[in-house]
């Protein structure tokens, strides 16, 4: 009996200790995170984690990479320009589908973007690929890193 009640007890911290593989950090809501800091976008990849070249996306997508991005607690989202440090654009954001997704509106785009990965330092973020390219399946990924000031 003692070995079952060790065993149970033993289970019960594991599985406990399984954090949201999308927030490995349970004390910051996901709010949190996206507003903790600015994001630059790195790359775009595929599905396979495959990096998408440069040459395959359209001056929409590509003019991601000159801006950092706030994702601010009131919902406002900025555009910075990542040279001058200028707002670019600003509009709205907010979660969906349960912090599943975040809509993301500016002058030139509006999309739900899928949360693929939210984290210290992290973000990723799936849209449709209609938007960016062809030839990579039906989404890509938008892979950010956090801002060092």
């Amino acid at each position: 009996m003692k070995h079952l009640l060790f065993l149970l007890i033993a289970l019960i911290a594991v599985a406990s200790c399984k954090g949201d593989k999308n927030n490995p950090d349970p004390s910051k809501s996901a709010a949190d995170l996206i507003s903790l800091n600015q994001w630059q976008l790195d790359k775009y990849t595929n599905l396979n984690g495959q990096i998408v070249s440069n040459a395959s996306l359209n001056t929409q997508a590509l003019f991601l990479y000159a801006m950092n991005f706030e994702f601010r607690n009131d919902g406002e989202v900025r555009g910075i320009d990542k040279v001058t440090g200028n707002i670019i654009d600003k509009g709205v954001w907010k979660f969906l589908a349960n912090n599943g997704s975040v809509n993301v509106k500016l002058s030139a785009l509006d999309y739900d973007f899928r949360i693929v990965n939210i984290q210290i330092g992290k973000l990723t973020l799936q849209a449709p690929t209609g938007n960016f390219l062809s030839g990579v399946g039906d989404q890509i990924n938008l892979d950010f890193t956090a801002v060092v000031k």
